[in-house]
């Protein structure tokens, strides 16, 4: 389920995780999510009017929702090696993925 989400709406995702939430009977599951994804993936809750951020990655950026409608890659490793061969500091990281990996 809680990949699942990464093909949700960006806009829809806290909704879709609180649901989420309401459906986990395991307590090891719940602190889990409550402990970990929350900080890192989802976004805590603000104590002051209950919104919430973006997490330490933001949610823009593991979603793939529109970019899989568009087509475009899914896997944030691909992403990430495609902006490497934009920049100029990935000299090594071209030779590795041309002659290593292809």
């Amino acid at each position: 389920m809680l990949r699942a989400l990464a093909f949700v709406p960006e806009e829809d995702m806290v909704l879709a995780y609180e649901e989420l939430l309401l459906h986990i009977q395991i307590p090891f599951w719940r602190n889990f999510l409550v402990q970990y994804f929350e900080v890192y993936y989802i976004g805590e809750p603000d104590h002051y009017g209950g919104a919430r951020g973006d997490g330490k990655f933001p949610r823009a950026y593991w979603n793939v929702y529109a970019r899989t409608l568009n087509g475009m890659f899914r896997c944030v490793l691909l992403c990430y090696t495609h902006f490497m061969f934009e920049t100029e500091n990935s000299k090594k990281l071209q030779f590795f993925v041309k002659n290593i990996i292809l």
